[in-house]
């Protein structure tokens, strides 16, 4: 029996003898060969015959089972699967054609390229519908394509996203040495906030991390994240706020009533400022200035819009760490028809992803209600 073989996209490239050799070749040499190819996965192989082999290959991996011939027939038969992958005789002669894993990698890569190939193709569909969008507003609709085109690009980039583990502790090693280096020069393992007793427990905002600043109403959520702001830019990190409330020029008073001593917040609201008061508003502003802070008050901002401006900012050197104020205002374009709960899960959870692909700190702002009591 021949295995099932489905043109998923309507689209064609692909090389099923050389996604034969590779199942082939890992059967014969009992998985060994899966160390080697960590960037294939079940959606890598065109056929679907063959991704129900290479999912059978993988559960009996996972579970610390031999990998042969014989159990992974066992498990496809278990899984109800044999008879579309073509049976026993088909999984057979996989084993049959190759001799050894010597030519694994490179047959890999070839699979692995095709499958790119698709993805482009796919892509190219994709971005045809979002140029014709009438649902979306012009600049919804390029983040969303740039999102698309750095998926892409990170598929191309298996090298930077695989390594060897002995790379990967000599790298954990590097890291290790230089956090006893600056705490022995006195400089802080992560960007500062400007409090030092946070700054003990926490060792600062680290990269790739998520942090939820949250509170009620009116508890000082803003103030808070300001001082965490004027603290990175005060030591030389770009700071990046998205400001979904409040103004940008709201967020400069605040700051500019940060640094000022004083100053009475009442009398600059309402212009009632002396000479001296000016003068030291004056030197605040030239302080504030001088800062590595970027502002976006984009109020209809979604998640995909914070992204894409926060990557061209980073592609520039001036993101270092993000804040957004706050997460209840992201507009949720794409989580249509899930419940409030679901879709500030789901924001979260690619705030989290956006912090680890920019490998930048993220702090998340969020409302809490008045249940918290």
């Amino acid at each position: 029996m021949k295995p099932q073989i489905i043109d998923r996209s309507g689209l064609f490239p692909q090389s099923t003898e050389l996604e034969k050799s590779v199942l082939g070749a890992i059967i014969v040499e009992n998985a060994k060969p899966l160390a080697d190819i960590p960037f294939i996965t079940s959606e890598t192989f065109y056929s679907t015959a063959h991704s129900y082999i290479w999912d059978a290959i993988r559960y009996l991996y996972m579970r610390g089972d031999n990998v042969d011939l014989l159990t992974v027939i066992q498990r496809l038969d278990d899984s109800k699967q044999l008879e579309s992958v073509g049976g026993s005789i088909y999984l057979a002669g996989l084993t049959q054609m190759v001799g050894s894993a010597a030519h694994v990698v490179d047959h890999a890569m070839i699979v692995y390229q095709k499958y790119i190939e698709r993805e482009m193709l796919i892509l190219s569909k994709e971005l045809e519908k979002l140029g014709l969008s009438t649902e979306f507003d012009i600049s919804e609709r390029v983040s969303k394509a740039g999102m698309l085109v750095g998926k892409l690009l990170d598929l191309t980039n298996v090298n930077s996203r695989i390594g060897t583990i002995n790379r990967i502790v000599e790298q954990a090693l590097d890291e290790a040495y230089q956090r006893v280096e600056n705490r022995e020069s006195g400089i802080p393992i992560g960007i500062p906030s400007g409090l030092k007793d946070l700054d003990k427990l926490t060792g600062g905002f680290s990269k790739g991390e998520l942090t939820i600043l949250a509170a009620r109403p009116s508890m000082g959520k803003t103030a808070m994240m300001l001082h965490f702001a004027k603290a990175a830019g005060e030591a030389g990190h770009h700071a990046v706020i998205f400001s979904l409330e409040m103004k940008a020029v709201r967020i400069v008073d605040r700051l500019l009533m940060s640094v000022t001593n004083d100053v009475d917040i009442d009398s600059f609201k309402h212009g009632k400022l002396t000479q001296n008061e000016l003068l030291e508003l004056e030197k605040a502003g030239i302080h504030i200035a001088e800062l590595p802070i970027s502002i976006d008050e984009n109020s209809d901002a979604s998640i995909y819009n914070i992204r894409a401006t926060a990557q061209s900012l980073k592609n520039k050197g001036k993101c270092s760490i993000i804040f957004i104020d706050y997460l209840g205002l992201i507009k949720e374009h794409g989580l249509e028809g899930r419940n409030r709960e679901q879709n500030i899960a789901a924001i979260s959870r690619m705030a989290k992803i956006m912090a680890k692909e920019l490998d930048v700190p993220v702090v998340l702002l969020s409302q809490l209600n008045r249940v918290v009591e």
